[in-house]
């Protein structure tokens, strides 16, 4: 059992969030997306990278967050359960090699600040 993992460290409105990098494809400036209507609030829309069709969450209006949305914002292309979410995010911080007994109740310190490690599936479900 491996006693590491590895983290993909972001921020949204300045709270610190982290996810297992095993689900990160790539990390992306924000598209241009295609909106839809009748979803879920926090569904910005949808863009092809690479023939995959990508579904953006923002992530901001899910944790009810401030919404800053400029040129500098990026996505976090994830594949969770053979389908690619993009995390809309204001920041990417970088990885973060941690181990596991750092972690208490979803969250870890580092340098004086809290990570909130979070699990994609919660989020797809949330989003439905």
């Amino acid at each position: 059992m491996r006693d590491e993992i590895n983290l993909l460290e972001f921020e949204i409105d300045k709270n610190f969030y982290a996810i297992d990098i095993s689900y990160v494809d790539e990390v992306l400036l924000y598209p241009k997306l295609t909106r839809i209507h009748n979803t879920h609030e926090c569904i910005e829309g949808l863009f092809i990278l690479r023939d995959n069709v990508i579904t953006a969450v923002n992530l901001p209006r899910l944790f009810h967050l401030k919404e800053i949305n400029n040129a500098n914002d990026m996505v976090i292309i994830t594949k969770v359960s053979n389908s690619y979410i993009a995390l809309h995010v204001h920041d990417v911080i970088g990885i973060q090699n941690i181990n596991k007994s750092q972690i208490e109740s979803e969250v870890f310190h580092c340098e004086e600040k809290e990570i909130k490690i979070l699990d994609l599936n919660e989020i797809v479900a949330l989003c439905r």
